[in-house]
């Protein structure tokens, strides 16, 4: 594998303006188009993991200009619905494709048509169809979060899969992304179904459909490590997913257990530790160049539909610095990241 996905939307300099709104900085979209010129840059770039926001929307300042300027013809999209999942899960606890209440399994799967609506308008830019440019992916995940009294189950994911696995999704595959899931350490960040019920749910969806309609499993380094504290998790992950037959993605975001803007063990994209070669880096993340190749050598038992990293830049609450440089970081932390991943693939 020699080009990767990107979670662009995490390293993006609007994500500042976002989560930063009283301090009079908006958005800036010459500075976000130097971003994405950076990224269409580097030759291990194939495509971008796209997050969609409660209200169904791709970007969240302009998303006809992020598709027609920003988001290359030829890059590949991996559409995740873990942004709007978090929104409507924060204003409804019952909401989630594997709620066991039936509204708010129908309020996600209402949700979850907005996402195959998306797909559509991605596939539909500028040069798309003719450079190889579609959604190949869509991230799914197993709300509501049972710590808030709510209830899940495997069964009413499954059921949920099979009916969104029914509509035209323009030949993108619908994906499982797995998430941290309550236990003894205390709050999860996400608190969605165990990893052997999402493998369930599946297994249950697929007995029944095509096998161009099948459901996958994705593993999310940070989101399996926040589980349990232990990068080991992530290795055990993606075998559980691989001896069912259900695995088809890995993507890297990093965590740590210090107490710094990143932790102690919060799902915030968390950069790599540093690493040989590496200008970038994030001090006490636990996501070393070793878990790193580890886990891509066991990812490769099966055959993956996509790999690639989800991080961010946003270590403090300012600017990196100026536009050139801030930038600079963002692109570079990317870069170095995809750098570490690829050897994997040698």
């Amino acid at each position: 594998m020699d080009s990767f996905i990107v979670g662009s939307y995490a390293t993006s300099p609007n994500l500042y303006a976002l989560e930063h709104q009283d301090s009079g900085i908006g958005y800036d979209a010459d500075r976000e188009a130097a971003f994405y010129d950076g990224l269409a840059a580097l030759h291990t770039v194939g495509g971008l993991e796209i997050q969609l926001d409660g209200d169904g929307v791709m970007h969240s300042f302009d998303e006809a200009q992020f598709l027609a300027e920003f988001a290359r013809p030829h890059w590949k999209g991996v559409l995740t619905c873990i942004g709007g999942t978090m929104a409507n899960v924060g204003a409804n606890s019952a909401f989630g494709l594997a709620s066991t209440d039936a509204a708010g399994r129908g309020s996600a799967l209402d949700f979850a048509r907005k996402a195959c609506a998306a797909v559509a308008r991605w596939n539909a830019r500028p040069g798309a169809a003719e450079a190889g440019g579609a959604i190949i992916a869509v991230e799914v995940h197993s709300a509501p979060n049972t710590t808030k009294g709510t209830a899940s189950s495997a069964e009413a994911f499954a059921m949920s899969l099979a009916e969104m696995a029914s509509w035209d999704w323009q030949g993108a595959k619908l994906v499982v992304e797995h998430c941290d899931t309550a236990g003894p350490l205390g709050l999860p960040s996400k608190g969605f179904l165990t990893l052997a019920d999402d493998i369930a749910a599946v297994q249950i969806a697929n007995e029944s459909l095509a096998e161009d309609k099948k459901v996958r499993c994705c593993i999310n380094w940070a989101r399996s490590t926040l589980e349990t504290h232990d990068p080991a998790t992530v290795e055990t992950h993606l075998m559980q997913c691989a001896q069912a037959g259900v695995l088809a993605a890995l993507m890297f975001s990093g965590c740590t257990g210090e107490s710094n803007a990143f932790g102690p063990w919060k799902d915030c994209h968390m950069p790599h530790a540093k690493a040989d070669g590496a200008e970038h880096w994030a001090d006490g993340s636990v996501m070393t160049a070793q878990s790193i190749d580890s886990c891509v050598k066991a990812a490769q038992a099966s055959p993956l539909l996509y790999c690639g990293c989800k991080i961010t830049s946003l270590a403090t609450g300012h600017w990196v610095g100026d536009a050139e440089s801030d930038v600079a970081v963002r692109v570079g932390l990317n870069r170095d990241l995809l750098s570490i991943i690829s050897k994997g693939f040698e």
